[in-house]
């Protein structure tokens, strides 16, 4: 049975395909599910339905269980400068 949530400010789709179904790949099914396109905006208070079968329950899991939200929730630029995100490996910009 498929569920509903609330889109929470800052998230994407991207971001709840992880979160609820434990996959990226999830994401094109929510956005059917929705009558969304997949480069779709949506906007913090908007229903969603998910699909009921979580992809990765593993992961799924790790997010339910520790209350965790995905990486663009509550993202905040800075007002001033450069901002960037650690990533694994190092690079040079040039």
């Amino acid at each position: 049975m498929n569920r509903n949530i609330i889109v929470q400010p800052g998230q994407t789709l991207p971001d709840i395909a992880v979160q609820y179904c434990g996959a990226l790949s999830a994401f094109p099914e929510i956005a059917r599910l929705n009558g969304l396109s997949l480069t779709a905006n949506i906007a913090a208070g908007q229903a969603l339905v998910i699909p009921a079968v979580a992809t990765d329950k593993r992961v799924q899991q790790y997010f339910t269980q520790g209350g965790y939200v995905p990486a663009s929730v509550g993202v905040k630029a800075l007002d001033e400068g450069v901002s960037y995100w650690g990533i694994e490996y190092d690079f040079i910009v040039q």
